[in-house]
């Protein structure tokens, strides 16, 4: 017999046949500031753990990010998946009922499955997805006068100057 999944797509959600016992991939939603979300295979030491909701580590292009599963099993792609590295978080962070919602909720306001989920997310975890913000100082002034203004405040304001070498390191 056939099950339908619900999958995600760029112009909006559609319903696709998928095996019921095909467990070798899984849809996960990447906590990326774009809305993307990819197909991947699930590895044989994971297919009996994986659930939806887990947190999970996986490749894009050369890197690694974390994401979210929000099918399992899901169809497969039309081509080959990359492979789910780990799973980050033992316990699941939603439930399939939920991801029923956002999908219906998606559907309902014509927006895309991944905005949704990312909608529905706590602000914590959604902030966590936002691209990281680098931080850079340089002295204004030369490194003489910088150590000199530091031996200063080690006499007068030694927390000032702790802080002052904790910025230089």
């Amino acid at each position: 017999s056939w099950t339908f999944d619900v999958r995600c797509s760029a112009f909006g959600n559609m319903s696709i046949p998928s095996l019921p016992n095909d467990t070798s991939h899984a849809e996960v939603v990447l906590s990326l500031p774009v809305d993307l979300c990819l197909t991947y295979r699930v590895p044989d030491n994971l297919s009996g753990k994986l659930q939806v909701g887990h947190n999970v580590l996986v490749p894009l292009g050369s890197r690694r990010v974390s994401g979210f599963v929000t099918a399992f099993p899901a169809p497969p792609p039309r081509r080959s998946a990359r492979t789910i590295v780990r799973i980050l978080l033992p316990d699941p962070f939603f439930g399939e009922n939920l991801v029923s919602l956002i999908r219906w909720v998606s559907r309902y306001y014509f927006c895309s499955f991944p905005r949704a989920f990312k909608t529905a997310l706590p602000s914590p975890v959604r902030k966590s997805m936002k691209a990281p913000r680098v931080l850079w100082a340089a002295p204004a002034v030369p490194m003489t006068e910088v150590r000199e203004e530091m031996e200063r405040l080690a006499r007068s304001a030694p927390r000032q100057a702790a802080i002052l070498g904790v910025l230089l390191k």
